[in-house]
């Protein structure tokens, strides 16, 4: 939506918006020239077929949602996760059957369920993510790992409108980096990763104390070697 707000000012026109229910709604508006564009489509989507798609101007990395540290898809084997509808796919590398994938309604539904501890984790993209956490003010769920995916949205033209199909790449050309960086962040609330809450952190403060112990074990043997070194001396001047 900032997007075409955007968009709307650098062409000076004004675009309609038309709200429809659903995933076929779209496509059959978009198939019977009912709707000149969409604002937001992935290239495997049905819509695509009906449209010619421009440059993707959105390019969101997979992330894994989660309490606890899964770095990668892998470290999910064996575990329950959430995903949504339209959520990005798992690697074709990794076994459905190693994952037990639990279908849910929307990402706050899955948050919920991640906090009561009732799902592992949540697979979507990083602003979907990073919205409904911040929203829903999870303080104990953050983003803990990436899937290795992309999700790219790009402007979908009616095929039959060649030259609306120029003008708005060219519109969208025309947005500079730091234009798409402020959309960015009006949406993107990335929360840091307590040092407190990482596991390597705890690891590496344990062997740094395991050292600082052994080395003043060895102080003390040291010392009390020392001693009775220098009393056995004493005793043999006497």
């Amino acid at each position: 939506a900032d997007y075409i707000a955007l968009l709307e000012k650098r062409l000076g026109v004004r675009f309609h918006a038309a709200r429809l229910a659903s995933e076929a709604a779209r496509l059959q508006a978009m198939a019977s020239g009912d709707i000149d564009l969409v604002a937001a489509v992935t290239a495997d989507s049905p819509v695509a077929r009906e449209a010619r798609l421009i440059r993707p101007h959105i390019n969101m990395p997979g992330v894994i949602v989660a309490k606890s540290e899964y770095r990668n898809l892998r470290a999910l084997q064996g575990r329950r996760v959430a995903l949504t509808d339209g959520a990005l796919r798992i690697n074709a590398d990794i076994a459905l059957d190693d994952i037990e994938l639990v279908p849910v309604q929307d990402v706050a539904t899955a948050l919920e369920l991640i906090s009561e501890g009732r799902v592992d984790a949540l697979v979507t993209d990083m602003a979907t993510a990073s919205y409904y956490i911040h929203r829903e003010g999870m303080t104990d769920i953050r983003i803990v790992g990436k899937t290795g995916t992309t999700l790219s949205l790009a402007v979908g033209v009616r095929r039959d409108q060649p030259q609306l199909l120029t003008i708005m790449q060219k519109a969208l050309d025309s947005i500079t980096g730091d234009g798409r960086q402020r959309i960015s962040r009006q949406w993107i609330h990335l929360k840091e990763s307590s040092l407190l809450s990482s596991r390597s952190f705890w690891i590496a403060m344990l062997a740094v104390a395991v050292v600082i112990l052994l080395v003043l074990v060895s102080i003390l043997v040291w010392n009390r070697t020392l001693k009775q070194q220098v009393a056995q001396r004493t005793q043999s001047l006497n």
